[in-house]
């Protein structure tokens, strides 16, 4: 009777270990299938995001939601979206930012091409960091 309890026993360690075994190793391999079917092991997450097919325009889309539903996809150009999307707009013209600096527009400035100025302003506001 002792025997037959030992061989119980010795088979239930057997199968809790085998189903540990392969419970472990069924969620390694889900863990390589979510790995390899948000990118490749080679490819970067940029590489990744430009092989998507582009979405279709539509005026209610919101660029700062959509990244952070993907952010688990991508979460390092996640970040990068955020930090860069949360940078306010300005309005203002290359004009109005003179006036508002309460200095007369210089005839040269006005003659510039907009591109131009506005990589002049932004260069300004830079160099005070």
């Amino acid at each position: 009777m002792m025997k037959n309890m030992g061989k119980k026993k010795d088979r239930r360690t057997r199968k809790r270990r085998s189903l540990m075994h392969t419970t472990g190793f069924a969620f390694f391999q889900e863990f390589l299938k979510f790995e390899g079917s948000s990118r490749e092991f080679d490819e970067s997450e940029l590489d990744s995001y430009l092989k998507e097919p582009v979405m279709e325009w539509n005026k209610d889309f919101n660029a700062l939601e959509w990244w952070r539903e993907e952010g688990q996809k991508y979460p390092i150009l996640s970040r990068v979206a955020r930090d860069i999307l949360s940078i306010p707009i300005s309005r203002a013209t290359s004009f109005d930012a003179y006036v508002a600096d309460k200095r007369e527009c210089p005839e040269f400035v006005v003659s510039m091409k907009a591109k131009l100025v506005n990589a002049m302003m932004c260069s300004k506001s830079w160099s005070r960091l």
